[in-house]
Order: structure tokens, then C-alpha cells, then sequence
């Protein structure tokens, strides 16, 4: 199954497919990077809005995360 990665970084997404690479799951990067206003209050919540975001365009699963900076 393949999924869009909500990031405009294409790096993450080949990271993302070695951690799948025994399974049927693919991540394959963005066309074009989002512009997703992040601010939600929680990690959840901005992954949340991005996946949307990106699912609104692209009309196909999205993986999405925000690991924020800590």
C-alpha cells in the first residue's frame, strides 16, 4: 500500500521505507511541500493537521508526524 509523506523532505521519506522494507508498505514524498500553519498545542494534533491538509490535495493516505523541536 502507498502512502505520501506530509513533508516536503524526501530524505524522511526513504528513512520511513527502511523501517517497512519487509512489509507492503511504500512512502513515497510529497509532489510539493504544504503550507500547513502548525500551530496546534500537541504533536498529535499538528501531524493531524498536516495529514489532512495534505490528504485535501493529494486524495491519497498520508503518513504524517511532527516530532517538533525539543
Amino acid at each position: 500500500m502507498k502512502f505520501i509523506l506530509a513533508s516536503g523532505n524526501p530524505h524522511k521519506a526513504e528513512e520511513l521505507n527502511q523501517l517497512f522494507e519487509k512489509s507492503a508498505v511504500e512512502i513515497v514524498a510529497a509532489e510539493r511541500k504544504l503550507d500547513v500553519i502548525e500551530d496546534s498545542e500537541t504533536f498529535h494534533a499538528n501531524a493531524q493537521k498536516k495529514a489532512e491538509e495534505y490528504y485535501k490535495v493529494f486524495k491519497a493516505p498520508i503518513v504524517s508526524d511532527d516530532s517538533g523541536l525539543v
